[in-house]
């Protein structure tokens, strides 16, 4: 396969995912702000449901589990407070969406620039000599042995987010181990860009502006990421007007 095609297949997927996540979205914008809230608390029940799925797993410590649960119950309280209210909550939330969409997909990119080798030839997947990979309950098992390894952590964090389906509020467990990572090293590219994934899930449109504003300026000035992230950006600060 020659470079050209390759990027030429990659930018076609990529294309797909974003016409994945915006096709359902305008579809279903709700006229009325207490469909947006009964929608909320839909999200924030199954949040705390799977926050106890991970709790059981010994994914999060119990401060952890704590303090994510008090934060939920918390979102919860204010979306029933709210559900006559909030026209255009449709609007803001198909803006954060398609943000978000769009940073999973610029972050596969910019990962697969620092660690990908298009240029490598294919290798059948029956002749591969790793049929045990990794998966998000290995990683999950080694980031909790492991919480000081700044590497682990920051590869837990990648697996969560490739495994994000697009659209959906990003799991509690990436939250968690981005607070690790920012703890071990609060200016790492990888930890920036991940934080402001989870401040985009969360709503913090500021905070991830702000990360991903920080993650910009630290990169040199040929950088290939410099590109894709000021679109990002841009697209963002065009959400907030």
């Amino acid at each position: 396969m020659t470079i050209w095609v390759f990027w030429l297949a990659a930018a076609l997927l990529a294309a797909g995912v974003l016409l994945l996540l915006l096709r359902p979205l305008l579809r279903s914008r709700a006229p009325a702000a207490r469909i947006g809230a009964d929608y909320d608390l839909a999200v924030y029940r199954d949040q705390l449901a799977e926050l106890e799925r991970d709790s059981e797993r010994g994914l999060l410590s119990a401060g952890e589990a704590h303090g994510a649960r008090l934060e939920i119950e918390r979102r919860i309280l204010a979306a029933a407070a709210g559900r006559g209210g909030g026209e255009g909550a449709d609007s803001r939330r198909l803006g954060v969406a398609v943000v978000v969409g769009l940073a999973v997909v610029v972050g596969a990119f910019a990962i697969y620039l620092s660690l990908g080798e298009p240029r490598v030839p294919s290798v059948p997947f029956a002749g591969r000599a790793a049929p045990g990979a990794p998966d998000l309950a290995a990683w999950a098992d080694a980031a909790a042995r492991e919480p000081a390894s700044l590497e682990v952590q920051l590869g837990y964090a990648e697996a969560l987010v490739a495994a994000l389906v697009p659209g959906s509020a990003p799991p509690l467990a990436l939250a968690a181990t981005v607070a690790r990572i920012r703890a071990l090293d609060a200016t790492h590219p990888a930890g920036l860009y991940y934080a402001g994934i989870v401040a985009m899930g969360e709503g913090r449109r500021d905070d991830a502006i702000a990360l991903w504003q920080q993650l910009l300026d630290s990169l040199p000035a040929d950088s290939p990421e410099r590109p894709a992230l000021g679109q990002q950006l841009d697209l963002l600060r065009g959400t907030a007007n």
